[in-house]
């Protein structure tokens, strides 16, 4: 059994629509906690400003 199918309750043949409500609920709860950064170490690291907010304000006029 993967990490996957033991946190989300998923597995193979799930399909995506299945599956996303359950890992939303997850990814919700898990970040009312705690700071995306600390909930997600890994992707902390590599984070690249992937959201430029800055500029869509811009865009739309806040």
């Amino acid at each position: 059994m993967s990490a996957a199918e033991r946190k989300l309750g998923c597995g193979p043949g799930m399909s995506y629509a299945a599956m996303l409500p359950e890992t939303l609920d997850w990814l919700v709860e898990r970040l009312a906690r705690q700071d995306w950064r600390e909930a997600f170490t890994a992707l902390a690291k590599i984070h690249l400003d992937l959201f430029h907010y800055a500029t869509k304000d811009s865009w739309l006029g806040a």
